[in-house]
């Protein structure tokens, strides 16, 4: 199963998401997603929702039980 260029750029910009969590413990949520290239906030959270399944705040409260693990459905 591929990837269109626009999943893929999604995939990769929400990756540099994760990255950017683990190395920061202070989240300043609109400077990440300005940063990693999303057009606000809100766009930001959609993606997190889409790829997580949670709110970011949730994710955030539970990323130590889940850590390096991003559930996929099919």
């Amino acid at each position: 199963m591929g990837l269109t260029p626009r999943q893929f750029y999604r995939v990769h910009r929400f990756n540099e998401v994760l990255r950017l969590l683990e190395s920061d413990s202070l989240v300043h949520w609109a400077d990440i997603a300005l940063t990693c290239g999303y057009y606000d906030q809100a766009h930001l959270i959609h993606d997190f929702q889409a790829f997580v399944g949670l709110a970011p705040g949730e994710y955030l409260s539970q990323r130590s039980i889940y850590s390096h693990h991003i559930p996929f459905s099919d």
